[in-house]
């Protein structure tokens, strides 16, 4: 959300006249108690089946209020959340009058204490071999976006990815970096090396392999800028999400993943590197992209990224520098110059 996260719910006096109300935003379904402690908040869906808890029982016990999911018993302290009989906890608001008016503080508590309360939650479950809270734990924890991974922008195009970027910057900026690393590696690996062959095709589809290295390079200058202007990090990762979508089209799954793989990436980088000063190569443009590739690629692998990230990494690079690369398209510029001066009248 943006701006402050408080926002008016109800009015005292209708609590007060009904005793209980529903307030809805944004998707949220947020149960509102006048009780005699005060008016306190939390969601209306119970966290085992999502029963509504405003049809719950309210009581006082050593000062405490509890509520009672009418459905299947559950009891919930409603000042903190708690649940009385272990379990899933209640998700509770922060609630302050002001003028008459109720209003509630929708923020999320921080990134890192939702996921660490999932975490503790899902260890517990798995303590009393409770399979339907596991799985619950699970989904939630897949719900927010804790541990986004490479597979997470596979074909994804331009809009979805960002789109996708997006619905996990909940994640640490780092876990989300990594992953798009991977990612734009992937797409590295996977290039349809087709489409330098092809010839009627549009301008926008003029893609190559040096567009596909592009996604390291950023990546490289992404995560090294950050460090040093944190504030930069959700431009910078969009953008990133950006090139993994521009570039997923092109990409084809046939291809031998497998025979690209490296298995020591310390002789790889090695060698890698002693060839940028014989490559034998012509074209300034070629030779420039092939020495920040390999250079940002080193950087990356020594920055530690996840052993998953790191192998596409070296196996994504393997591939573009054995790749033959078509830089002359005669045929395809005749045919787009054409369809270009035709439309012309």
């Amino acid at each position: 959300m943006t701006g402050s996260t408080w926002i008016r719910a109800a009015s005292l006096g209708a609590l007060e006249d009904k005793g209980r109300l529903v307030f809805r935003k944004a998707g949220r379904q947020i149960a509102l108690f006048d009780t005699p402690g005060g008016v306190l908040a939390c969601n209306n869906r119970c966290p085992h089946e999502g029963y509504p808890l405003r049809e719950g029982n309210l009581d006082n016990l050593d000062d405490r209020c509890i509520l009672t999911c009418n459905w299947h018993n559950w009891k919930f302290d409603l000042q903190s959340g708690r649940n009385l009989y272990g379990g899933e906890g209640l998700r509770t608001y922060p609630v302050e009058i002001r003028g008459g008016e109720v209003w509630i503080d929708l923020a999320d508590p921080p990134f890192a204490e939702r996921r660490a309360g999932i975490l503790a939650s899902l260890r517990e479950a798995g303590e009393d071999n409770a399979y339907d809270r596991m799985a619950r734990e699970i989904a939630r924890l897949h719900r927010l976006g804790a541990d986004p991974t490479p597979a997470d922008w596979h074909k994804l195009g331009i809009g979805k990815a960002l789109a996708r970027a997006a619905s996990l910057s909940a994640a640490p900026p780092m876990r989300l970096f990594h992953a798009l690393l991977g990612a734009n590696a992937r797409n590295l690996l996977t290039f349809d090396a087709g489409q330098q062959h092809r010839i009627r095709i549009a301008i926008d589809d003029n893609v190559g392999w040096l567009d596909f290295t592009h996604g390291i390079t950023f990546a490289n200058a992404v995560r090294v800028q950050c460090a040093r202007f944190p504030e930069l990090w959700p431009a910078a990762l969009l953008q990133m999400a950006c090139f993994s979508g521009r570039n997923a089209p092109y990409t084809e799954s046939g291809t031998d993943v497998g025979s690209w793989r490296v298995e020591d990436a310390g002789a790889f980088m090695e060698e890698a590197v002693e060839g940028l000063f014989d490559h034998g190569i012509d074209e300034f443009i070629v030779s420039v992209h092939r020495l920040k590739t390999v250079m940002a690629a080193r950087e990356e692998l020594r920055a530690d990224p996840p052993a998953e990230v790191a192998d596409l990494i070296t196996a994504g690079l393997n591939r573009f520098l054995h790749a033959r690369l078509k830089r002359k398209q005669v045929r395809r510029n005749v045919y787009q110059a054409m369809k270009f001066v035709a439309r012309d009248g």
